[in-house]
């Protein structure tokens, strides 16, 4: 007897390398993809949504820091 097949959806979104000031257009993809987690959860699908920051990334430290502000914060 073999276990029965359970199908899972993955939605993974690229991380967000921030070159300028956050506005609308960073914010597209991530809720793109969480339209479709949701439309699939719906459905009653398992869904394993994955996103991540890369926080300390070579463009945002300096660009935090000329804005006077802590990276975090960028």
């Amino acid at each position: 007897m073999t276990a029965p097949q359970t199908s899972r959806f993955y939605v993974t979104t690229t991380i967000p390398y921030v070159n300028a000031r956050p506005h609308l257009g960073f914010a597209l993809e991530p809720v793109q993809a969480d339209v479709l987690a949701r439309q699939h959860r719906r459905r009653g699908e398992p869904v394993r949504f994955l996103s991540g920051t890369d926080d300390n990334s070579l463009k945002n430290v300096p660009a935090a820091e000329a804005e006077g502000i802590p990276v975090r914060w960028w």
